[in-house]
């Protein structure tokens, strides 16, 4: 009886830890979804663009270009998750450079070994909300990895929520037959939804 009670009691401290995390982000999700949605209910801007061209000495022995993306972002004092680079057609590579509001495009032409940059700023709500909902993968520097981590903490807060509430109300029997009708409704809208998106 004991050790029931104490189950039962370490159930609902997980339900109440699991459920403050879960809150924290979904209040964020929901202004920044809102915000996403009623777009035009918020100041809009056109962004500002801006071009500069750069010299960047290559050191005769680099081969891997892959491998420049934080060396070129230390030259040019900026910051900010970067895309995979590639190389076009053309044999430049390019670097794409990330943070809310400022997307940084950055075209290294190796034969004539400078750094065209063209920065597209737009610091507008809509816009920070919008790459706020893009941002994911532990890279990018310590923000990017603390953003990250609350992605994953949200995450395994929602399992251990879901879990610890269907185990507190299978032991409440008064309760049981109307918990039943919500958690199938539950299942079968999600089931729907996943059904149609796969479709």
């Amino acid at each position: 009886m004991a050790n029931r009670l104490k189950f039962r009691k370490i159930l609902k401290k997980l339900h109440l830890i699991s459920s403050m995390v879960l809150f924290a982000f979904l209040l964020m999700y929901f202004v920044t979804a809102f915000i996403l949605i009623r777009h035009n209910w918020f100041p809009q801007s056109k962004p500002e663009v801006t071009k500069q061209t750069v010299p960047f000495k290559l050191n005769p022995h680099t081969t891997d270009f892959k491998s420049l993306a934080d060396p070129i972002k230390d030259y040019l004092e900026i910051t900010g998750r970067t895309d995979e680079p590639f190389q076009r057609k053309d044999s430049c590579w390019i670097y794409n450079v990330y943070r809310p509001g400022i997307h940084q495009h950055i075209v290294l032409n190796k034969e004539k070994e400078n750094l065209t940059v063209t920065t597209n700023k737009q610091l507008t709500l809509v816009r920070i909300s919008s790459r706020l909902h893009l941002m994911r993968h532990y890279k990018g520097g310590i923000l990017y990895y603390i953003w990250a981590f609350i992605y994953d903490l949200a995450a395994v807060s929602m399992l251990v929520f879901g879990i610890s509430g269907i185990l507190i109300w299978v032991k409440m029997k008064k309760a049981y037959k109307n918990g039943l009708y919500y958690l199938l409704a539950g299942t079968a809208i999600s089931a729907a939804v996943l059904i149609y998106l796969m479709i």
